[in-house]
């Protein structure tokens, strides 16, 4: 087995370190450490999103216990500056038992949570990583006055591949003693449980992925509206090797974080820009894993068996009548399907559908959307399906001040309602992000979702289908992007598939109104299962 030494380790990432300082505005000295970048944000509503992973271990009402990372920016200097606490949600499942600790040394107190793999070669080598991290973290700031000391937390999420691989990405927050203001980094790496070593990011990122992913997210940005007048300014940032060294392994997928303010003029947190890790690895070394194996293709009956609605009897309705023409019977199973960044163009094709099958869902639109289809918007609530908060333009709210946050809530609520005559009843958050600040200041309930077909990133009616009809559920809320047109025709096909199997298909608030559950706000809901 290979052991990468602390001075190599130190060597590697330094000049990661001093781009990390330019971004986050640190001093232009170049500390040594692991590589690092900005946090995580995403106003744009046409970057690729992440999924969240933690609906299928979730029950009702019960906000999860998921990773954590830290979301830094710069803040106005309170009158007493408090000890740091971020503790912002990220949507990844965790992979490894976290160790918490503290380090005080060389002017700095830090709060460090780590992954913890069991593997002592393995691990000893992490300390050491976290160790260059947080020297790095610290050299960035003056020794403090006697009495006071810098800050740092650290956090991390992560997610495994077959049973070997763990990537693994930090997130880093630092503020000196004499201020408040709080400066955010990032850092990468990838744990072979195997092999008992830590793979870098420069032993990943070769010349050839390298170019790839450089391509397609040149590619990318010329295209998207946000970026492409701004050429200039991302086109230098990719110049650069180590913009590609922050990413996280999915099972099949990696997802790179781009910092946004170098990519645009004002731009704050992270694009998040996601590639299948087959391709990559065709272009990579030894060190790439596989991608997870996938499930059988395609769509066979057997897939299907076993689902909680085969085979369901049709009892006779007991509950309410929902306007004038639908029937919600609590004891027949039932979904919520859901679909976020509309209104779009796709919109009304979905509504077709669902009014053919007698079936109603969830809208959760953008408020800068719904100006150009308010009528849409209208028809939504016309039929009977509804309409829910998805923020103005998309930005990962766990970076926003309590002004901004209001400003992205409160803007879509007035829009929806002069497009409707109607308020949304609940929020969800761009990418499935939320922290403990946002769940105190929120006055929505905020749902998010157990089933993701990741349509986005697919664009495949089929895949679509196959993914949802092999893990429906009664009580699931399925999350589906209605701007996509491989969506609209992939839910002309799933909406038949679900009625004959025995669902009914309704809104967010009949689902867990069947289920006797009244939504609060500030709590977080996955589905509505009957246990």
């Amino acid at each position: 087995m290979m052991k990468r030494k602390k001075n190599n380790i130190m060597q590697a990432a330094l000049p990661l370190l001093l781009i990390a300082a330019l971004l986050c505005g640190c001093a232009a000295a170049p500390p040594a450490g692991p590589a690092v970048g900005g946090d995580s944000d995403n106003s744009d509503p046409a970057a690729n999103e992440t999924s969240d992973s933690r609906g299928a271990d979730q029950d009702i009402g019960v906000d999860g216990d998921a990773n954590t990372i830290l979301q830094g920016g710069d803040e106005d200097p309170p009158p007493e500056p408090g000890p740091l606490a971020f503790d912002t949600t990220f949507p990844m499942k965790e992979s490894t038992s976290p160790k918490e600790y503290t380090v005080e040394r060389g002017g700095y107190r830090a709060a460090v949570t780590a992954p913890f793999f069991g593997v002592p070669e393995l691990d000893v080598q992490m300390d050491d990583f976290i160790a260059d991290l947080l020297d790095g973290a610290g050299a960035g700031y003056p020794h403090p006055p006697a009495g006071k000391v810098n800050e740092i937390c650290v956090e991390y999420v992560s997610n495994s591949l077959n049973q070997r691989y763990v990537s693994v990405k930090f997130d880093v927050i630092s503020r000196a003693a004499a201020g408040a203001q709080v400066k955010s980094a990032q850092a990468a790496v990838v744990a072979d449980l195997s092999d008992g070593r830590l793979i870098l990011p420069d032993e990943l990122m070769t010349g050839e992925v390298i170019a790839l992913v450089r391509e397609e997210t040149t590619s990318f940005l010329g295209k998207n509206a946000a970026y492409s007048a701004h050429a200039d300014m991302w086109g230098k940032y990719l110049e650069a090797d180590e913009s590609f060294y922050f990413f996280l392994f999915t099972p099949d997928m990696v997802t790179f974080f781009y910092d946004k303010g170098a990519l645009a003029p004002g731009g704050e947190g992270s694009l998040v820009f996601t590639l299948p890790l087959s391709e990559i690895r065709k272009a990579g070394n030894r060190y790439w894993p596989s991608p997870s194996p996938a499930r059988p293709y395609p769509l066979r009956e057997e897939d299907i068996v076993g689902t909680f609605a085969e085979n369901v009897p049709d009892p006779e309705p007991v509950n309410v009548i929902i306007n004038g023409t639908r029937v919600i019977d609590p004891d027949r199973p039932m979904v919520a399907l859901t679909f976020d960044d509309g209104p779009a163009p796709g919109t009304g094709k979905v509504l077709d559908t669902l009014k053919k099958y007698n079936g109603a869902a969830t809208f959760f639109v953008q408020g800068s959307m719904v100006g150009y289809r308010a009528e849409t918007v209208a028809r939504v609530v016309q039929e009977g399906s509804e309409i829910g908060n998805h923020t103005w333009n998309h930005p990962l709210l766990t970076g926003l001040d309590e002004a901004a946050l209001n400003s992205q809530i409160n803007r879509t609520q007035d829009a929806v309602f002069n497009a409707s005559g109607i308020y949304p009843l609940f929020l969800r958050p761009s990418y499935g992000g939320v922290n403990n600040s946002m769940k105190e200041r929120v006055k929505l309930p905020m749902i998010l979702w157990s089933v993701d077909p990741e349509d986005w990133r697919y664009r495949d009616p089929e895949h679509l289908c196959r993914h949802i009809l092999t893990r429906v559920n009664n009580g699931d809320i399925i999350i589906m992007h209605d701007i996509h047109d491989s969506t609209v025709r992939g839910v002309e096909i799933l909406i038949p598939y679900l009625v004959d199997m025995g669902f009914q298909l309704v809104t967010v608030s009949e689902l867990f109104a069947a289920r006797g559950v009244a939504l609060e706000a500030g709590k977080l809901y996955y589905r509505a299962y009957v246990e």
